[in-house]
């Protein structure tokens, strides 16, 4: 079955018309919310993809290992009906598992590729805080109905805010306006993640009401949380749920329709991803199953449920309930017991850390890190919530790694509200600040215990260049240096190389403060088209041992796409007679300039990035007499980043000249291609004139009319010759631009010239 993301981007939602009788889900209305209030989901929803279709390429290993997901049960009512019991909560825990274990009562083998989906549902024993819990919590609320605007995931609107759902599986059970349930896929804000049901649906005894009170409701909802789509797709025959062993379908089915077609097949009515009834609903595939358990693969979105202690003892790690996050969370590695204890005074070194999420707080996670040790960490955070957020640490001697992401990519500073970070010691000393990054930023920073008083620390901050992708192949590499000990550094070596090649040196000596960090420039260096490794690292600060050689290097990945370059242009005092145009071999203009203002003559130069291939100039001269050499010695050249000149020409054309050259330095193809005019020049002198002038031109054995015209278009003066000059005197004439002419049965040109005042 074909794989397409159409309904994704078009979301061609069918409209059910409701009755207590049928399904209902609104997940796809939800989505379609979430696309409109944030054009940033359809690129989260782009790298899931990329990260799925990566985990189904690859021979990675998918040995039977049943995933545990701890759950927390949200229970919203307005009334004591609606305050559903545990008993009925335990059951649809047991539905969930018998489900996605392919455990369940109903399995039957109408379908051979139904699947064990190998994840397991418990009730958290363990809350965020690290405290025990039953995984249930009650709110009652004034909000009479709910709808899937997601207003009963925070207590502020009438619900109840989520756990930490990197950690946790939210579902809200609470009225709903007429449908049955909804879920968020995965990618979309942190802090409405989860699956809302309505209390009627919900389990399989108390208030779930027949034909959904098998559970199914929940079990369909979480598939949706787990990134499946309807089995029909939410289209016609030509939209697809992107599993390739589900029949096609052109819409969803209701009751139990076990024997209707569509789509040139039988609809896989049993699958719990359609509007079958809870009672007919039994199973999931084997293509659903490798979408859903791609989450949970290295880099999947819902890796971090695998390290939840949701479902342990809460006696792994220390753990507080202050509401600050010292490091002693439950789920956070830092060190069992060595952990400060809870409210205690730091004995140690402190440190205070300021993070001011952007708009998209959701995209923002953070680490402390000694070695590959955990120590602190944060985020992500609430999209549209840019409070700073204020965390104390307390670091023993030594040196740490701040280590923050943004899964989109473009850091929390700039475009999408000015975030910020930040770490100041216990003097106010800023060791750690910035915001704008990629997608990951490292940041080293030594507690003050981890230098002796005098110690000099340096180490490669970051390398500025080369940019990951690189046009240029000429340039100067440029290497951020920084401070990171205790005393000023007055001198360093750099060494640096490119695709495992020797090292090269510079020294650098000069001041930098601690804390401080400085961009060095290296030697120029020219590297050829394809892609390379950049290293460089630093030693002997201020010419003694690096204490922390952590943090002395760098590497990165570049890629040479190409040339710049330049295409210099010098015309005759007739700028406005002159175009040109650079075209690849496709005959696609890549570049173009001119015409150009009248009497300036100054250089005019233009720059693009040229992929390594072949190109024609082309330039142009309305008039016909090329850009040199009556009106001003005009000329043009086209030059690399190196400096070397590629093509370049004296203008000694007619109405047009092309040159071919190739940017990665192979020969050129052919020579100058000119029109046939440049072969029958002739040249009028002195330009400009005085009074007398006079018209050069080569000997023909034909008779031709040698004529002078004023810029109206009238004959002024002419003779016939069929001598190689002609003159005349023009003395009498009122100063200003003329034309000369010389034409016959298969000949005409023209050039200007300036008749000047005696």
């Amino acid at each position: 079955m074909n794989k397409v993301l159409l309904f994704v981007f078009t979301l061609l939602i069918i409209n059910v018309s409701l009755t207590a009788q049928q399904r209902s889900c609104n997940t796809m209305d939800h989505l379609e919310m979430e696309l409109k209030e944030n054009p940033k989901r359809i690129f989260k929803m782009e790298q899931i993809q990329k990260q799925l279709n990566e985990y189904m390429s690859n021979l990675e290993d998918r040995s039977a290992q049943v995933h545990t997901i701890p759950v927390v049960v949200h229970v919203v009512y307005n009334n004591n009906s609606q305050n559903i019991s545990n008993s009925q909560i335990q059951s649809q825990m047991t539905v969930l598992n018998d489900d996605f274990r392919r455990l369940n009562a109903d399995a039957n083998n109408t379908w051979p590729q139904a699947a064990d989906i190998e994840l397991d549902f418990c009730l958290a024993s363990v809350d965020p805080s690290g405290n025990t819990t039953t995984g249930i919590t009650r709110t009652q609320t004034n909000v009479t109905t709910f709808t899937d605007d997601d207003k009963v995931k925070f207590t502020n609107q009438g619900g109840q805010n989520a756990w930490n759902t990197q950690k946790y599986l939210n579902i809200w059970v609470c009225k709903l306006d007429g449908f049955l349930g909804y879920a968020q896929f995965p990618g979309g804000n942190s802090a409405t993640d989860g699956v809302v049901c309505d209390y009627q649906a919900f389990g399989t005894n108390g208030t779930a009401n027949a034909p959904f009170n098998k559970g199914r409701t929940a079990t369909h909802e979480v598939g949706h949380w787990l990134n499946l789509y309807h089995i029909w797709g939410d289209g016609g025959c030509n939209v697809d749920d992107e599993v390739a062993d589900t029949p096609e379908s052109d819409a969803p089915n209701y009751g139990c329709a076990s024997n209707h077609s569509s789509c040139g097949s039988v609809d896989m009515v049993q699958n719990y991803m359609d509007y079958s009834d809870d009672a007919c609903m039994n199973l999931f595939t084997q293509g659903q199953k490798t979408r859903m358990r791609a989450l949970f693969a290295n880099n999947g979105f819902r890796n971090g449920l695998l390290s939840s202690n949701g479902c342990g003892d809460g006696g792994n790690n220390p753990t507080c309930n202050d509401g600050v996050q010292n490091g002693d969370e439950t789920g956070v590695d830092c060190g069992g017991s060595d952990c400060p204890p809870c409210n205690s005074v730091c004995s140690d070194n402190e440190f205070n850390l300021i993070i001011v999420p952007d708009d998209y707080g959701s995209e923002t996670t953070w680490e402390i890190k000694s070695g590959n040790n955990v120590l602190y960490a944060g985020g992500p955070y609430t999209d549209g919530n840019s409070n700073p957020i204020s965390v104390d640490l307390c670091l023993a001697d030594g040196c740490y790694d701040f280590v923050i992401n943004d899964s989109y990519g473009d850091g929390i500073c700039c475009d999408y509200g000015n975030g910020s970070f930040e770490i100041t010691d216990d003097q106010g000393n800023v060791v750690v600040t910035g915001g704008s990054f990629g997608s990951t930023l490292t940041e080293n920073f030594c507690a003050s215990g981890g230098n002796d008083p005098g110690d000099a620390d340096a180490g490669v901050r970051r390398i500025v260049r080369p940019l990951a992708t690189q046009c240029n192949p000429t340039f100067k590499p440029r290497v951020q240096i920084k401070n990171y000990g205790t005393v000023a550094l007055t001198s360093v070596d750099i060494k640096y190389r490119t695709d495992n090649n020797p090292y090269s040196n510079f020294s650098w000596t000069g001041n930098l403060d601690p804390g401080k960090f400085k961009t060095i420039i290296l030697p120029k260096e020219t590297f050829p088209t394809g892609s390379h490794s950049f290293d460089a690292y630093t030693e002997n600060p201020n010419g003694a041992g690096d204490i922390n050689p952590n943090n002395d290097d760098k590497s990165k990945n570049f890629a040479i796409t190409g040339d710049v370059i330049k295409v210099q242009i010098k015309p005759d005092q007739y700028g406005s007679d002159i175009t040109w145009e650079l075209v690849n071999e496709n005959n696609d203009i890549i570049l173009s300039g001119g015409p150009y203002p009248d009497g300036n003559q100054s250089w005019k130069i233009k720059s693009i990035c040229a992929p390594v291939d072949c190109y024609t100039f082309k330039i142009y001269d309305s008039y016909g007499d090329g850009i040199c050499c009556d009106s001003g010695n005009g000329k043009y050249r086209i030059k690399n980043s190196a400096g070397a000149t590629l093509i370049s020409s004296n203008g000694q054309y007619g109405s047009f000249e092309e040159q071919d050259f190739c940017t990665d330095g192979s020969a050129r193809v052919g020579s100058p291609y000119r029109d046939e005019k440049v072969n029958k020049r002739f040249n009028v002198f002195p330009n400009p004139t005085n009074g007398i002038v006079h018209v050069q031109f080569e000997s023909l054995d034909e008779e031709v009319e040698v004529a002078v015209y004023n810029m109206l278009g009238q004959k002024i003066t002419s003779t016939l010759t069929s001598n190689s000059v002609a003159s005349f005197d023009l003395q009498s004439k009122q100063a200003g631009m003329y034309i000369v002419r010389i034409e016959n049965d298969v000949r005409q040109e023209t050039q200007k010239f300036m008749l000047v005042n005696q």
